[in-house]
């Protein structure tokens, strides 16, 4: 468990669980941490005496993975993946997590520049870009393994760098952008290009979440954004 930077309001903190690392990469993890949270099954596996571990007496459920349309670890050379990043949150996370699975070598990153936020809700509690772009770079930190890297771009059109970067094989979006895949793909071919394998993720939220409801009950930067001015407002209110 790594915690980062305390919230200025409320005292919350950041909580990343970091799985299926190799050793040599969790060693060099675990020095910026100073406490460990290891489950009883993984005590005997993880022993790490540079900081305080605590074995936590619970049992984790067994979970049947989704298979992603038969793709397997390292499916493409080069993947892409795109969008505004702002607050990470989990299913941003997840996003790239998924992306990172299924890249061999490079990873093109799009974030989202000010181009494309001008209609955004609750844009004054927008973080800037250089701070989106820090944050994913600190995630993919800790997930990333030595022969992978990746390549940053700010956005400014729907297409990003999959409009004019040629050497890449598969997209990873998320399942309410699928149409943005496809157009991708149109651009692409129109432009001489090789069009991109497109795997789509679904997004975190309730149930009955579909394209229809507009993925009502969804992790959303959106309603992060709406609970920061809130918590600033109450905040100013009372101070």
């Amino acid at each position: 468990m790594e915690s980062e930077e305390f919230g200025q309001l409320d005292g919350t903190f950041e909580i990343n669980v970091i799985f299926n690392v190799a050793k040599r990469k969790l060693r060099q993890l675990i020095r910026n941490w100073n406490k460990a949270f290891i489950t009883k099954a993984e005590q005997e596996l993880l022993q790490m005496p540079e900081i305080s571990s605590f074995v936590l007496e619970v049992e984790l459920p067994s979970a049947k993975y989704p298979i992603l349309d038969k793709k397997s670890i390292g499916e493409f050379t080069t993947t892409a993946v795109g969008g505004t990043f702002d607050h990470l949150h989990d299913g941003h996370k997840i996003l790239l997590s998924m992306a990172l699975f299924l890249t061999r070598s490079r990873m093109i990153i799009g974030i989202t520049g000010k181009e494309l936020l001008q209609n955004k809700k609750f844009a004054e509690a927008l973080e800037p870009f250089s701070k989106r772009q820090n944050s994913v770079t600190r995630f993919l930190s800790l997930i990333m393994s030595d022969d992978q890297y990746f390549e940053i771009y700010q956005i400014s059109d729907v297409c990003g760098p999959t409009g004019y970067l040629r050497d890449i094989d598969g997209l990873v979006i998320s399942h309410e952008t699928i149409s943005g895949g496809e157009f991708v793909n149109k651009y692409r071919r129109e432009h001489g290009f090789n069009e991109l394998d497109v795997t789509a993720i679904k997004v975190i939220g309730d149930k009955d979440s579909t394209a229809e409801n507009s993925w009502k009950g969804k992790i959303s930067s959106t309603d992060i954004r709406q609970r920061e001015l809130e918590k600033i407002r109450k905040y100013e209110q009372y101070s």
